[in-house]
């Protein structure tokens, strides 16, 4: 099992601790390519405070970025789908 922790902001954690936020996006390139090249089972996020949430990751997949995400100025983004 490989757990990764990252950072969010506190309205994207509320919403993944809701259930609301099922994706996270993150943008493509070589720091995350290098994380996520091999499985991640869980994913522990966090906005700066000892609150912490982890989640199951069902699957990681390299994405055109959708045209919503404007704090993504990469072509490419990578999707982790959670449970």
């Amino acid at each position: 099992m490989r757990n990764i922790t990252l950072t969010i902001t506190k309205k994207n954690f509320n919403l993944i601790k809701e259930g609301i936020k099922v994706i996270e996006y993150r943008k493509f390139c070589k720091y995350y390519e290098n994380i996520f090249i091999n499985k991640i089972d869980k994913i522990t996020f966090h906005f700066y405070t000892k609150e912490k949430l982890q989640m199951d990751v069902k699957k990681i997949e390299l994405i055109d970025t959708p045209k919503n995400l404007q704090l993504i100025k990469t072509d490419k983004c990578f999707a982790i789908y959670l449970n």
